[in-house]
């Protein structure tokens, strides 16, 4: 389990209670006495450059009077907790477990004790749904990149003009559904409302497992 560390306001019950004081920086700071004569009652050292200082505050741990430094300083005194952070499941180095992902031969296959956070597995996909989705995008961007009948891929440049009318094919619910757009993205974006309708046509299967309908 990580720890990490957070701040809390300074009070001197909670550092005569064992409690880690340093400053709002994040300097080390040992108190030597609370009872120093005068308005600046606190004494201790401060971690600098290496060595200590000593350094002054007031009993609730201000180094400088709120009439002097009404939003605090940077060497006011906290009350430090160390409190357990979970590990994220992204960052467990030994998780394991089942992935799918197409092969060479585009061929989806699932393997059952694999790494999952290894960067040398970041091809598995967590179900085999996905999987098909992401073969079926690769297949996609190649036949709207060099089929001329399908009218080419819609640019970055044509995408930032709202004027320029896109013919999309989406996911409504579980059914396929031709739309016309402007300004919201899609992959599945034409020139026309032919080309449109003859991509799908004669890719229904495709696109459906890029939506991911069975």
């Amino acid at each position: 389990m990580k720890t990490k560390k957070i701040q809390k306001p300074f009070s001197l019950d909670a550092w005569k209670n064992g409690a880690k004081v340093e400053t709002r920086d994040g300097r080390s700071v040992r108190i030597l006495c609370t009872d120093m004569r005068g308005e600046y009652d606190i004494v201790g050292l401060a971690e600098q450059d290496g060595c200590e200082v000593v350094l002054t505050w007031l009993a609730n741990g201000r180094y400088l009077h709120p009439s002097l430094s009404p939003k605090g300083d940077e060497r006011d005194l906290v009350i430090v907790e160390e409190i357990e952070e979970p590990e994220r499941w992204s960052e467990d180095e030994d998780a394991m477990g089942e992935g799918w992902y197409f092969d060479g031969d585009s061929v989806i296959r699932s393997s059952a004790q694999e790494f999952l956070n290894d960067d040398y597995n970041s091809k598995f996909f967590a179900t085999e749904k996905q999987a098909k989705s992401a073969r079926a995008m690769a297949r996609i961007s190649q036949l709207m990149a060099h089929d001329e009948r399908y009218g080419g891929v819609v640019t970055d440049e044509e995408w930032k003009n709202g004027n320029i009318k896109k013919y999309v094919i989406q996911r409504k619910l579980c059914n396929l559904e031709r739309s016309c757009y402007c300004w919201t993205y899609y992959f599945l974006a034409f020139h026309t409302p032919e080309q449109c309708n003859l991509f799908l046509k004669e890719n229904e299967r495709l696109v459906k497992d890029y939506l991911m309908i069975d």
